[in-house]
């Protein structure tokens, strides 16, 4: 069993890790290295956010996604912002691609909030845990 100090920063690691390799890499082995790493970072944080999920009853509108593509969205947001960082050509396209990357950002930000503050109740969500 892995100490939580180690544990609880994992997906963190695996998605910096593999979008760091995604952007600065030049070998196809670095690319392909840095897609699985941010792959299995993103499906690592899906998995431990389903099962921790405190809200599960309520489960949010989806406009008929399935499951898995709506989790998988603010993961594909980033990952597009990356990619169009890493391969633009011109200035221009640097504006969309770090639009893509907050878009991406704000999502997981709002889901996390939502799954895990707003679910409590309310004498909990502002106290020291």
């Amino acid at each position: 069993m892995l100490p939580s100090a180690i544990y609880e920063p994992l997906p963190f690691v695996y998605l910096g890790g593999g979008l760091s390799l995604l952007g600065l890499a030049d070998r196809p082995a670095l690319l392909l290295a840095g897609l699985a790493l941010y792959l299995a970072g993103s499906l690592i944080w899906f998995r431990r956010g389903h099962h921790r999920r405190q809200d599960k009853q309520r489960q949010p509108h989806q406009r008929d996604w399935p499951h898995w593509l709506y989790e998988c969205r603010p993961f594909a947001l980033i990952l597009l912002g990356v990619l169009m960082l890493r391969l633009s050509t011109h200035p221009v396209f640097l504006i969309p691609a770090f639009i893509w990357c907050l878009l991406g950002g704000r999502q997981l930000l709002q889901r996390h909030l939502h799954r895990f503050l707003m679910a409590r109740p309310l004498s909990q969500r502002f106290s020291p845990r």
